[in-house]
């Protein structure tokens, strides 16, 4: 059975083991973890290159390291790249996250994870695997609408637009960098629109290869 890859980011080592001895209950989860790097762009460059299906960042990933960027600035220049990229911030210093971070759904105490209360684990896993799940369902049927706009011969207006709001869509969580401008896949500039099936191979690639586990009974 595929499982789903969890990246782990903390600079503390007991930490690391304390979050994978919590996960590792949970089967269809995959655990990679990532320490912090001299250069946020090399730390990026790694998770990206990882394959995750999502991310869980320690806030304070400076504390015992000499680096110029927190878990946040991780966060954010993993959103930048990946659109809704499903990622979470654990913190002993819940106040700090929150104020730092504009989505303040995504920052949890780590006190969850590494407690002892059995329930609060099973609604944090719950909400870890839901969060995945949503995102790679999302992706999915973008895609499969997308494939089947771009099958038909003849476009009406209407779907000319909506698939070159798919393509946005889809270039946008995969990788942001090197997205094509919006306004520059509509017929005046791309000339037909099968340039846009083309130029999409790719995405509808990588999207056929996404699978949702199963939680086994």
């Amino acid at each position: 059975m595929n499982k789903f890859r969890m990246g782990y980011l903390d600079e503390d080592e007991s930490d690391i083991a304390r979050f994978y001895d919590f996960i590792k209950k949970y089967d269809i989860y995959e655990f990679i973890d990532f320490k912090p790097k001299p250069s946020i762009e090399e730390l990026i460059d790694e998770i990206n290159s990882s394959n995750l299906d999502i991310l869980v960042i320690d806030f304070q990933i400076n504390e015992y390291v000499n680096i110029n960027y927190n878990g946040v600035k991780v966060f954010d220049s993993i959103r930048n790249k990946r659109r809704n990229f499903p990622c979470i911030i654990l913190t002993s210093f819940a106040d700090d996250a929150i104020s730092e971070s504009f989505d303040t759904h995504i920052v949890y105490s780590k006190s969850i994870p590494f407690g002892s209360d059995t329930e609060s684990k099973k609604l944090f896993e719950f909400k870890i695997r839901k969060s995945i799940e949503h995102y790679i369902n999302e992706l999915q049927r973008a895609s499969s609408e997308f494939a089947e706009l771009t099958s038909l011969n003849n476009l009406t207006l209407e779907q000319e637009n909506r698939l070159i709001e798919l393509d946005d869509f889809l270039e946008s969580s995969l990788n942001n960098d090197v997205k094509l401008p919006k306004h520059l896949k509509n017929l005046q500039h791309v000339g037909n629109i099968k340039e846009l099936v083309v130029r999409a191979e790719d995405i509808l690639e990588k999207l056929d290869a996404l699978y949702v586990p199963t939680e086994k009974k």
